[in-house]
């Protein structure tokens, strides 16, 4: 058996690389779209994003929740009670799929009152019914994608997330490098579709590969125990008041962006919040699988194992944090410069607007 370093240093070391592979993929990804479809279609991708993330919030709590349950099955020696909880995980995500989609059809029927321009507006709808279809995928493989964190398969983990994250950029790199778009509303359309499906083609592939690995995974709806939806349903409840505390105020700046200030308001809090977000990321370097070894742990050690692991995580966030913090603080102008200057339309107006932004929502993200 491993040491628990030995665990750790893997998961750190998977986490970081993978982190680093889609910080160069994101910063792509808004220089291919800003050069593309220009600031108006960034702005309209950016709005749609924040819309979307409001929605997406279920797939957040479905993605979190359910790994400290199914470690803790998996890990507790009976392979029954296991293939109970984790076919309940599965009922109870396809129900939060559909839920999902019942609420982009509703998002669908708001669209209009957004500030967008009357000849993108049929071009955000498609965007926003690709994307729906794509998050009910998200969801409903959500635990069986899950399972390579309860395994501890940070590394494969990882290379899936890394796939699906690309999956945006080779949409936008074919926009720009492939045969053209004929407007910004096609190019919407085409970016939208193509991402989606490269995205459900690789969590399908995730959820197969990791199925044929173990039969156990292989769906039983039958097997589902009722009293497993129960714990499923309690964790979520909390999951999801952690994740409103710490990320809807953000998933509303988009909304509130647009409605105050219309698309330009989305561009320049679509680059704040992309260039903010990436000091979160590297916090989360540290603890992305740490709810899968505190399953573990408490199944086998007790509540003092999960007691140190918070002391120590908490210790290594802080000492990853700050730093960053200091220097979108104090840098967050030329970075912006250095990254999207000869990209963002009005750089005069448009940047330091945008560094302002970054400075407020650095304090927020750190702390």
């Amino acid at each position: 058996m491993p040491s628990e370093a030995k665990r750790a240093l893997i998961r750190i070391g998977a986490n970081y690389g993978r982190l680093a592979v889609s910080l160069v993929l994101g910063l792509t990804l808004v220089r291919l779209l800003l050069g593309a479809l220009g600031n108006e279609g960034w702005g309209l991708i950016a709005l749609l994003g924040s819309t979307i993330g409001l929605s997406a919030f279920l797939r957040d709590v479905v993605r979190r929740s359910m790994i400290r349950e199914l470690s803790a099955a998996y890990h507790g020696g009976d392979p029954l009670a296991f293939r109970r909880t984790y076919n309940a995980a599965l009922l109870l995500a396809t129900g939060i799929a559909l839920l999902t989609l019942a609420l982009f059809g509703l998002l669908l029927i708001l669209l209009p009152l957004f500030q967008i321009p009357e000849a993108l507006l049929p071009a955000a709808r498609w965007f926003v019914a690709a994307k729906g279809v794509e998050l009910f995928f998200l969801i409903a493989l959500g635990p069986s994608v899950n399972m390579y964190v309860v395994t501890e398969r940070m590394v494969e983990y990882n290379v899936w997330l890394i796939a699906e994250r690309a999956s945006a950029v080779t949409a936008a790199a074919w926009i720009v490098l492939g045969p053209g778009v004929e407007s910004i509303a096609a190019g919407i359309v085409l970016y939208g579709v193509l991402s989606a499906g490269l995205v459900i083609l690789t969590l399908l592939a995730a959820s197969a590969r990791i199925t044929i690995a173990d039969r156990r995974l292989v769906p039983a709806p039958l097997l589902a125990d009722r009293e497993a939806f129960g714990p499923l349903l309690h964790i979520g409840g909390w999951y999801a008041a952690v994740l409103i505390a710490m990320n809807m105020h953000l998933r509303l700046g988009g909304v509130i962006m647009n409605l105050a200030f219309g698309l330009f308001g989305n561009v320049i809090f679509g680059l704040a919040m992309t260039l903010a977000s990436y000091m979160r990321m590297i916090a989360t370097g540290m603890t992305t699988g740490l709810d899968a070894v505190t399953g573990r742990l408490s199944t086998s050690h007790g509540d003092q194992a999960v007691r140190q692991i918070a002391h120590h995580a908490t210790r290594l966030h802080g000492l990853a944090t700050f730093p960053a913090a200091v220097v979108l603080l104090v840098l967050a102008e030329p970075l912006l410069q250095l990254w999207v200057g000869g990209r963002v339309e009005d750089p005069a107006t448009a940047l330091p607007m945008t560094a302002t932004l970054v400075r407020v929502l650095a304090i927020g993200i750190a702390v």
